[in-house]
């Protein structure tokens, strides 16, 4: 069973609708289907299973006998175990819900006990008259009203009020009678268990163990309790119905100041963190003017904040400058071809020369060509048309274009001469022998 708090609302749901054991068991259904919103299961399984005979043995607890409430609920949880093919525990569960809650509604409405020996119950300020056994018992006398006192008095919403006060007191008596009866008390009420120290996880698991519902209602940084602990608790310790709510408080450890990690490459960054206790992830990239590429454009806690062991820092990495397409500009005028490129992110250069081809004021070239891509922010150089060069100009340049017309006309010209006679090498003659040479007498 998801709660034991469902024997209450089984209680709730028979008195809405001023249960008798001879109502039919669709009005009792439905008031369980409006009341047991938290408690899909058993409100289902009711729906399904909630025939006449298994209302007819819920019924004999409506008057029965407290030592008789055993018996009556292993009646009703073999029947369920039959008919619905459900478990020993989950049948066992179930009825001893009934049949305790029938008991409580049977009793505070005071019906009727069938046996003879049984003692009569009084629901409120009476005594208890034992019939036939105690026969030296002293009843208690009651004057008979005279005719005179016998007066009428229409019930005022006060007095309503107070009846129904009465027999909301009468029944949590006796729902707390039945519990201590048959050992059920723990339905209704847990001791809550002081979960002070303990590691957040155990904590929840017994205080949902319990039967109660575990809140955390914050996180707090302390050094005097290790992290992921139980600082405190609103209840403990203390008997609380079952399903109450109860709240805790956990412990974030020591607070860790976040470094600045801005400007910092993804490497670097990681190194930082991991000094700290806490982990560096990129949340995503972007292209950034000032930050280079690879390094953290921002961060996700802020610097300067603080955070537990084991936090993620998320971070934005920078892809460096955007790259841009290089539009066209030749042809365009100076202004806007500037007003072009700058637009996109791009700086301008001019320079200028004459031309022929273009009119004055007119870009006859770029540096990038059109269509490549450029990163932001880079300079294109565009040179703009001065126009025709003036006549000056023009006559300083002529002669060098008159010696230019000159020499290529000279290039040009073909010279025609008359064939030449052949060449022949004359054959080499040997040389004559040397005449001998005398001595010359010296003469006297």
């Amino acid at each position: 069973m998801s709660s034991s708090y469902f024997p209450t609302i089984i209680y709730e749901a028979l008195n809405s609708v001023q249960y008798s054991a001879d109502m039919k068991p669709q009005r009792f259904l439905a008031a369980i289907q409006d009341l047991a919103i938290d408690y899909p299961q058993e409100k289902k399984f009711l729906y399904k299973n909630m025939d006449n005979k298994l209302l007819g043995i819920c019924n004999e607890a409506l008057s029965c006998r407290e030592s008789q409430l055993d018996t009556i609920q292993k009646k009703a949880s073999l029947y369920i175990q039959e008919e619905s093919h459900s478990s020993f525990e989950w049948a066992d569960e179930i009825s001893k819900a009934l049949v305790s809650s029938f008991f409580a509604y049977g009793h505070s409405r005071g019906m009727p006990q069938p046996e003879e020996n049984q003692p009569e119950i009084i629901p409120v300020g009476g005594l208890i008259k034992d019939k036939g056994q105690n026969k030296g018992a002293v009843e208690p006398t009651r004057s008979k009203p005279g005719p005179e006192e016998v007066v009428k008095e229409e019930p005022s919403d006060e007095a309503d009020r107070k009846g129904k006060k009465k027999k909301l007191i009468t029944a949590a008596a006796f729902v707390v009678a039945v519990g201590a009866g048959l050992g059920l008390f723990s339905y209704f009420f847990c001791t809550v268990p002081d979960v002070v120290g303990l590691d957040e996880t155990d904590a929840e698991y017994l205080i949902e163990d319990a039967g109660l519902v575990y809140v955390e209602v914050g996180r707090e940084f302390t050094d005097t309790v290790e992290q992921g602990c139980v600082i405190e608790q609103d209840v403990a310790s203390k008997k609380v119905r079952r399903g109450t709510k109860i709240n805790i408080l956990v412990s974030r450890g020591e607070p860790i100041p976040v470094p600045d990690l801005k400007k910092k490459s993804i490497e670097k960054a990681k190194k930082k963190a991991e000094t700290l206790g806490l982990i560096v992830k990129v949340k995503s990239t972007e292209h950034s003017d000032t930050i280079k590429k690879d390094q953290i454009i921002r961060q996700n806690p802020k610097a300067g904040t603080y955070c537990e062991k084991g936090d993620v820092i998320e971070v934005v990495k920078s892809k460096g400058l955007e790259e841009m397409d290089v539009p066209d500009v030749v042809g365009e005028t100076a202004e806007n071809a500037k007003t072009i490129l700058e637009d996109i992110g791009f700086k301008v250069a001019t320079r200028s020369e004459y031309s022929r081809s273009y009119g004055s004021g007119i870009v006859i070239r770029q540096s990038e060509k059109a269509g490549e891509k450029v990163e932001k922010n880079s300079t294109i150089t565009i040179t703009v048309s001065l126009g025709r060069a003036p006549a000056a100009a023009q006559a300083a340049t002529r002669p060098a274009e008159s010696k230019g017309i000159e020499e290529t006309t000279k290039a040009n010209t073909t010279t025609h001469t008359s064939p030449t006679e052949p060449e022949y090498d004359e054959p080499e003659h040997p040389a004559s022998p040397p005449e001998p040479e005398y001595d010359e007498p010296d003469h006297p």
